[in-house]
């Protein structure tokens, strides 16, 4: 499973023992091991090639599948849903669960018809992402659209919201 966290403080989650907990508790890691990448710097602002290049890789990991779950601060999110790098919650999540985090989904409306879904899910909530002090402002989490590892990154969010 491929988690990419993008603008948030690497020192921060480079000491967290968050992913490590999901890992051996929740996620099955049979296939494939947990991997976070937290190096990613965007800033939506800014046309310099740093930013443009990071923009590139983070389309291109997306394109390929290779992103099963993105967190970043709620304007990069916003700007990278524009883009149909998310998938549909509602089509992934089960009834119970879009009734259990529907209070803290992220909408972006559909261009072809006009239709708003939920993309992203906002984790000002989840007390135990909060503890890991990753962003000074509210994050997003989100479930790529071509994401090969669906199932554990539902699990991931039931992990973040446990306790909540």
């Amino acid at each position: 499973m491929q988690i990419t966290i993008v603008n948030a403080d690497a020192v921060n989650v480079e000491n967290s023992k968050l992913f490590d907990i999901f890992e051996e508790t929740y996620c099955d890691t049979e296939y494939e091991e947990l991997e976070v990448e937290a190096m990613l710097k965007i800033n939506m602002d800014d046309s310099s090639q740093l930013t443009g290049t990071s923009y590139q890789v983070l389309s291109g990991k997306f394109l390929i599948g290779e992103i099963d779950l993105f967190i970043s601060d709620i304007n990069t999110f916003t700007y990278l849903s524009q883009n149909h790098c998310f998938a549909n919650l509602e089509e992934i999540l089960s009834k119970n669960e879009i009734e259990k985090y529907q209070k803290y989904f992220v909408y972006q409306t559909d261009e072809e018809d006009g239709e708003q879904y939920p993309a992203g899910i906002s984790l000002k909530e989840s007390i135990k992402f909060q503890k890991e002090n990753f962003y000074q402002e509210e994050a997003v989490m989100g479930i790529g659209s071509t994401a090969s590892n669906q199932e554990n990154t539902v699990k991931m969010l039931s992990f973040l919201f446990d306790e909540n």
